[in-house]
C-alpha cells in the first residue's frame, strides 16, 4: 500500500469515527507525508493522483474536502503558491457549504460540532496560501479574498449557534475564524473591516 492510501485509511477511520482531532492532525500540513506533497501534479487538478485515490475513500462533499486541501498543502510545499491558494479556496468552499447546509452525520455518543477542528485546518490552509500567494505577487489581493471567504465562515457560525445548547455549541469554532481574521487584519492592515464583523 501506498503512502498516499495509507495516510487516506487513516484519515477515513477518522472522519467516519467522527474523530475531528485526530482527522485534524493528519490534515496539518506537517503531517501529510513528504510522499504525498512530492508527487501532486501541480499543472493540472484533474490529473492529480491526490483526487484519484480520494473517490476510492470518501463520498462527498468530503472527497472534495480533502482531495482539494491535501493537494494544496502538496502545491504549498512546492513553493507554489497561486495553485495553493485556489486550491484551498476550493476545499474551504465545500466546508463552508457542508457546515451551512447541515450538519455533517454522527453518532448519538458524538457532539454534532466534532467537525469544527477539520474546519479550523482547512481555514488555516486558505490563510497560509493566501499569504504565500500575494507574496510572490507583491500585493495583498489573495489575502483580502481569504478575508472575506473566513468571514462567511463566521456567519455560518453565528447563524446556527442561536438557540443552540452547549453540546451542539459552535463557540470555538467562532473563536478560531476570530482568530484567522485577526490575522489577516493586522498583517495586511484591514482593522477598518473589522466593524463588519457581526
Amino acid at each position: 500500500m501506498s503512502a498516499l492510501h495509507r495516510y487516506l485509511s487513516n484519515l477515513r477511520r477518522f472522519i467516519s469515527s467522527c474523530d475531528g482531532k485526530m482527522a485534524k492532525l493528519l490534515l496539518s500540513m506537517s503531517n501529510v507525508p513528504a510522499e504525498i506533497k512530492k508527487g501532486v501534479i501541480a499543472s493540472s487538478i484533474k490529473r492529480d493522483p491526490v483526487i484519484r485515490a480520494c473517490r476510492q475513500y470518501f463520498s462527498e462533499p468530503w472527497m472534495s474536502i480533502i482531495a482539494y486541501h491535501v493537494s494544496s498543502v502538496a502545491n504549498y510545499h512546492m513553493g507554489n503558491g497561486r495553485d495553493a491558494f485556489e486550491l484551498a479556496n476550493e476545499a474551504a468552499r465545500r466546508t463552508y457549504n457542508l457546515m451551512r447546509d447541515k450538519t455533517p452525520p454522527h453518532s448519538h455518543n458524538v457532539a454534532p460540532n466534532w467537525y469544527l477542528p477539520i474546519v479550523n485546518c482547512v481555514i488555516t490552509q486558505v490563510r497560509l496560501a493566501a499569504y504565500e500567494a500575494d507574496r510572490a505577487s507583491k500585493g495583498n489581493k489573495n489575502q483580502r479574498a481569504a478575508f472575506n471567504l473566513i468571514r462567511d465562515f463566521l456567519t455560518a457560525c453565528n447563524k446556527k449557534e442561536k438557540n443552540q445548547s452547549p453540546q451542539r455549541s459552535l463557540k470555538m469554532g467562532m473563536l478560531f475564524v476570530v482568530n484567522h481574521l485577526f490575522k489577516i487584519c493586522f498583517r495586511i492592515n484591514l482593522l477598518r473591516n473589522t466593524s463588519n464583523l457581526r
